[in-house]
């Protein structure tokens, strides 16, 4: 297992931050930081770090879509596409990821992507880590009804990270188009992304 560095003033600023949000929104960091860490005794992943950054994930959840906007723009972020500016809620991860590296000093390349991507999936396909984070925030027992899949997604999460991040992309983008609804780009990407590395290897 590889250690990440994060020195504790970071640990600190990070939990006091989180302390601040909204009950409910705090519990529901909480229960997806509880769920990271055991991914990561799982998967030979570095707990505390990795539990940081899970508990950290939705920093901004809270920001209304026009602020996020706004700080989409003043963080010199990447232009905003038409289907973000229509639901800008969807752009917390990156606000947050950015937010966290300027304000509180949590900028390990790794730990960023996996708050940036959270909400979509990483468009490259993504690592362990951002895996990780991502499915423990698709498992917290709050969201079984919007993911009425999620038992059989955690059990496949204990064993292949890659296969239960295409099984919640390819569920939830079905769960979009039988509403008629868009979907962001960047999770279909993602889903590309796995499915090519997987036959590739």
């Amino acid at each position: 297992m590889t250690t990440i560095e994060i020195p504790g003033r970071v640990y600190d600023r990070i939990h006091r931050r989180m302390r601040r949000l909204p009950p409910a929104l705090c519990e529901h960091c909480q229960r997806v930081e509880q769920i990271a860490r055991g991914l990561c005794e799982k998967h030979g992943q570095d707990a505390d770090a990795v539990g940081l950054a899970a508990l950290a994930h939705d920093a901004t959840k809270h920001f209304s879509g026009a602020e996020n906007l706004l700080r989409m723009e003043d963080y010199d972020l990447p232009p905003v596409t038409d289907y973000e500016r229509r639901n800008p809620a969807i752009l917390h991860g990156m606000v947050g990821a950015e937010l966290l590296k300027r304000e509180d000093g949590l900028s390990h390349p790794q730990l960023y992507d996996a708050i940036y991507w959270h909400t979509t999936g990483n468009p490259t396909g993504g690592d362990t880590i951002g895996h990780i984070i991502f499915l423990a925030d698709k498992l917290d027992p709050v969201k079984r009804k919007r993911y009425p899949w999620q038992p059989e997604m955690g059990e496949l999460a204990e064993t292949d990270l890659p296969g239960a991040v295409v099984m919640f992309l390819t569920r939830n983008i079905a769960r979009f188009l039988d509403k008629e609804k868009p979907v962001h780009p960047a999770a279909i990407e993602a889903r590309n992304a796995l499915l090519l590395a997987a036959e590739s290897g």
